[in-house]
């Protein structure tokens, strides 16, 4: 079937102002062939039968027809075919220009991804930096609210602090439901002693204030991370108990990594222990202090002169306590230990050099 020229040539004259129906039938009438239509086997295809409905068919040729875009190309003279190809050309060249931007906008996207990046880890802060935060306010609002409740409701004792329970309960539950969740998946032993520490504080600042209103939400924090802590700390003692040197790599004389971890680790527990002493913090620590040692002393024994056995004691026992000496106090148990333990075997390092040059 042969394309329709609507403007000018060789296509019928048409009333542009009539009707768009019909016009676009009279296209259809006046439309002319080559040659003969030839028949066309149509098979099976009986368009006698009632299955298909050709009503919808109609319906959509008159939509289209009144669409606006068609109307106005309709009124113009527009060769419809043309116009289609013309406009999925300009897509693609749209895309393609779109893409250009975008390879050419690669750089600045990614320093935009970068930046936002940036501002994100700005954004985040260590738990416990929140936790003082937050129970910084609940000491404060905490103490002025009893005080105002035992004023102007003239309570004292049970009474008062029921009637502050019954105020603040919600939210001091709230508070510790929020550290439950926290603390079963944690294991920044750091974090969790500083935590401990914060509330022991913020506890004797209520005890001075002479206001027992948060003295049992004091005590259910405490009871939610002292045995966490207490788990941590064992589970790195297991670690260090249960480390195969051999497993390790290659070794040399220089201070090891994990030996410098522990030192880091214990001055800031013995450093933050200092002001509220626990025993039980010297205890796990104290055994922590003898699975480092025997670690120490196994990695030792992979060498096979007793000269490098020597050096790599005193290289990491020094290291150990100039860290340790930062923090904690000179006449800590941690910081005697290794002392004397550098004494020995420098003692034994000059003994073997004495012998070497006789």
């Amino acid at each position: 079937m042969a394309e329709v020229a609507v403007a000018g040539g060789a296509g019928p004259d048409v009333n542009t102002a009539g009707n768009p129906t019909e016009m676009a039938m009279a296209y259809l009438q006046d439309e002319k062939t080559d040659g003969e239509i030839q028949d066309i086997n149509l098979g099976e295809l009986d368009l006698t039968t009632d299955e298909f409905i050709l009503d919808e068919v109609d319906i959509h040729i008159q939509a289209n027809l009144e669409d606006d875009l068609v109307k106005e190309a309709l009124k113009t003279g527009v060769d419809l075919r043309q116009y289609s190809k013309q406009v999925e050309s300009e897509l693609q060249r749209i895309e393609q220009a779109s893409i250009k931007d975008y390879i050419k906008e690669s750089q600045n996207i990614a320093l935009l991804h970068n930046q936002i990046t940036a501002c994100d880890s700005i954004l985040e802060y260590p738990y416990e930096t929140l936790f003082r935060s937050q129970h910084y306010a609940l000491l404060d609002n905490g103490c002025r609210e009893f005080l105002f409740l035992s004023d102007f409701f003239m309570v004292t004792g049970n009474s008062a602090l029921d009637l502050f329970n019954s105020i603040m309960g919600k939210t001091l539950s709230m508070f510790l439901k929020s550290m439950s969740t926290y603390v079963s998946d944690c294991y920044d032993s750091i974090a969790v002693f500083l935590c401990i520490h914060i509330i022991l504080r913020f506890r004797a600042i209520t005890v001075k204030r002479t206001i027992p209103a948060l003295d049992k939400y004091w005590e259910a924090v405490l009871e939610l991370l002292w045995p966490r802590f207490e788990l941590i700390l064992e589970m790195n003692i297991h670690s260090i108990r249960n480390t195969d040197p051999q497993k390790l790599g290659v070794l040399d004389t220089r201070p090891h990594y994990i030996t410098r971890r522990y030192a880091e680790f214990s001055s800031a527990i013995v450093s933050i222990n200092q002001t509220f002493t626990n025993e039980k913090t010297h205890t796990l620590l104290g055994q922590l202090q003898v699975e480092v040692e025997n670690f120490v002393l196994k990695m030792a024994a992979e060498f096979p002169s007793r000269r490098n056995q020597l050096i790599f004691l005193i290289n990491n026992y020094d290291m150990m306590l100039s860290v340790l000496m930062e923090r904690a106090a000179d006449d800590s148990k941690e910081v005697e230990g290794f002392q004397q333990l550098l004494l020995a075997r420098t003692q034994g390092y000059k003994c073997d050099y004495n012998r070497f040059l006789k």
